[in-house]
């Protein structure tokens, strides 16, 4: 690769990275992201990675973290987090217009 090939590679790569965690840096009410996704497929993404969260460090059981990430949940800390197939399936469709937005920002 030539150095100005690697550099375009580079800054491209930078600017991707920015964008896609610039949200992580702000309150999580108002990233540019959830403007573009709508403010209710923004809720429900935080939702899916705090339940990412409980199941990765928690083996499922939900914690005051998660229950102060999630407001509205129903579920109770101290038992385990159960998810339904269209709670997947809505996790699925908001992470893939995530990624639609994060590539239109980029373009």
């Amino acid at each position: 690769m030539t150095t100005d090939k690697a550099t375009a590679t580079s800054r491209t790569t930078n600017a991707a990275a920015a964008s896609a965690t610039s949200w992580v840096r702000r309150p999580a009410s108002s990233p540019p992201e959830s403007a573009a996704l709508g403010h209710e497929r923004w809720q429900r993404l935080l939702a899916t990675w705090a339940a990412r969260h409980v199941f990765i460090h928690n083996d499922g059981i939900v914690d005051d973290k998660y229950l102060a990430k999630v407001p509205n949940s129903s579920a109770r800390a101290g038992r385990r987090l159960v998810l339904t197939e269209g709670t997947c399936r809505l996790a699925i469709e908001g992470t893939k217009a995530l990624c639609e937005a994060l590539v239109d920002v980029l373009r």
